[in-house]
């Protein structure tokens, strides 16, 4: 599993905390857990899948603060967390995704201040990218992931 890149576990009954083991698959460039029942809050050791495009953790029942070191992922496009039980603050490492084109946190119990950076990902756009790109998309409310290699 060393070179494993797209692990999709969504729309099943998943229950319990995220094994902190997902955390070895440092090839990772998209993982999926949506829609699951899914519990407690994001294991630290994901953050060792530096090569994430994608993250969706959404429809579940996460709980606990957003990680502070989320903004180290520095290749995010998509980072999906909506319809949790997440709350606090959103820390302002979001800011660090340079890179990321949809960011949903919506239907959790965030509170605060929305970050004056978030004004800076210039790459959340009207226009946002993932939409028409050949590498991801949204199709009947469903992302789409296609990968390409260079043999």
């Amino acid at each position: 599993m060393n070179s494993l890149v797209y692990l999709d576990l969504s729309h099943n009954n998943f229950f319990g905390k995220i094994p902190t083991s997902m955390g070895w698959l440092l090839h990772l460039q998209a993982l999926l857990l949506r829609n699951n029942n899914l519990v407690k809050g994001i294991p630290f050791s994901i953050r060792n899948c530096t090569k994430l495009v994608m993250l969706d953790f959404s429809q579940n029942k996460l709980s606990g603060s957003i990680p502070d070191w989320i903004g180290t992922i520095e290749k995010l496009q998509i980072l999906s967390l909506g319809k949790n039980q997440f709350f606090g603050s959103l820390p302002i490492t979001v800011c660090c995704l340079k890179k990321i084109q949809l960011l949903d946190l919506s239907v959790n119990n965030l509170s605060g201040k929305i970050p004056k950076c978030i004004n800076n990902l210039t790459s959340m756009t009207t226009e946002t990218k993932y939409f028409d790109s050949h590498t991801y998309g949204l199709k009947n409310g469903h992302y789409i992931f296609v990968m390409t290699y260079d043999l």
